[in-house]
């Protein structure tokens, strides 16, 4: 295990790397499997192993001058469904770790911000409006990638349809954030407070400390599920 990254974003690099010397019928065939089997709830490392594996048969059919989908000789929804059915499934932990980090990350940077801008006081907290908002994007980046998945595979009507409702809610999210900005479509609706008060410095202390100890064990994690599988 690196001190800055982890074993599954070794994966992803060299993926990335193997990637970018497909062809691009290849690229957009293994692209639209990839963002409709993400939606589902498979092991993101197994996931990242499956895509190592397609990327070489991938490799072989340009060699025979051929692609990807003469590879798997059957409709791509078709293949990706069974690879679903039988990939190893998220575990709990696996599923609660990104959103403790994106949430914990995303409430240290907005916390951050708004305490620079009122000019570092030294009685500062997090208010309801930073843990919400931070809260919504989480949520919303989650929904939105699972959204985004699952219309791959849908008639071009109907996925022009879908990527307007997902847009219309990232618009009305981020422009409201149910909270009371002035700027906001429903002014008012909930008042700022704080919910955590104390000295500015202890709290970006505090935040930081377990931003760090989140990333490390992110890394310890994904190191300890690399071990189940052939994967260099």
């Amino acid at each position: 295990m690196g001190i800055f990254y982890n074993n599954y974003q070794k994966l992803v690099s060299e993926n990335n790397q193997e990637l970018a010397r497909l062809s691009e019928s290849n690229w957009d065939i293994l692209g639209r499997m990839m963002k409709y089997m993400e939606s589902f709830s498979i092991s993101r490392f197994e996931l990242e192993v499956i895509k190592k594996d397609l990327i070489g048969m991938a490799g072989e059919a340009q060699l025979e001058e051929s692609t990807l989908l003469d590879r798997i000789g059957m409709p791509e929804k078709e293949f990706c469904d069974r690879l679903v059915e039988n990939a190893a499934k998220r575990s709990p932990l696996e599923r609660m770790i990104p959103i403790m980090r994106n949430v914990l990350f995303l409430t240290f940077g907005f916390y951050t911000l708004e305490w620079l801008m009122e000019g570092i006081p030294a009685d500062f907290g997090i208010t309801n409006r930073v843990l919400l908002i931070a809260g919504v994007l989480a949520a919303v980046d989650l929904f939105d990638i699972r959204a985004r998945g699952r219309i791959v595979y849908l008639g071009k009507w109907k996925r022009g349809l879908f990527k307007g409702i997902i847009m219309l809610a990232w618009v009305v999210m981020l422009n409201t954030c149910i909270m009371s900005g002035p700027t906001s479509l429903f002014p008012g609706i909930i008042p700022e407070n704080f919910l955590i008060m104390g000295k500015g410095i202890a709290v970006f202390a505090v935040l930081l400390i377990l931003a760090l100890a989140l990333f490390f064990w992110n890394n310890y994690f994904w190191d300890r599920c690399s071990r189940r599988y052939q994967w260099e």
